[in-house]
């Protein structure tokens, strides 16, 4: 397999998988009524992948990366709608890539858990923000969202605990 690391954060990320445009589209209807083509598919490189937990994300064109994301539950739930379709929130940029010849690629992370008194704790949040803060991709936001502001941790407010 394949792999990666970025220059400022050295996070690693393995190539799992491949876009395509979709021979066969699918509709899929949102609650609202709306209805959706997907045109994309997600072509993994081992069906296993489908069973990755929870993680972090990498999408690449020409083995640049663009776009880091998130997904719970696994890579078969979180990123795969029906079957290898995918709706994902950079579907344009994805499809106007393949459509230019572009190669684009999904890659997870390799090391996303930490330590933390004697247990494996998932980190992957925390690295998709370490990547966004300091990767600079470009179909990524460059800062956090306006509605994180004023966002406090529950250390914070220990106070409020006494």
């Amino acid at each position: 397999m394949e792999r990666f690391k970025f220059e400022n954060t050295r996070h690693e990320f393995i190539k799992v998988g491949k876009f395509l445009l979709s021979e066969s589209p699918v509709k899929f209807q949102f609650d609202d009524g709306l209805v959706w083509d997907l045109n994309l598919e997600l072509s993994l490189f081992h069906d296993e992948f489908r069973s990755v937990g929870e993680s972090v994300y990498v999408i690449t064109v020409d083995d640049t990366p663009v776009y880091v994301g998130l997904y719970a539950a696994t890579l078969g739930m979180g990123l795969l709608t029906f079957g290898d379709h995918l709706h994902h929130d950079q579907e344009l940029r994805i499809t106007w890539a393949l459509e230019n010849g572009k190669r684009v690629e999904l890659c997870l992370g390799r090391d996303i858990f930490a330590e933390l008194e004697g247990r494996m704790i998932n980190i992957s949040g925390s690295i998709q923000q370490d990547i966004i803060e300091n990767e600079m991709l470009p179909w990524s936001p460059k800062e956090p969202s306006p509605e994180l502001e004023g966002v406090k941790t529950m250390a914070e407010l220990d106070r409020l605990l006494a």
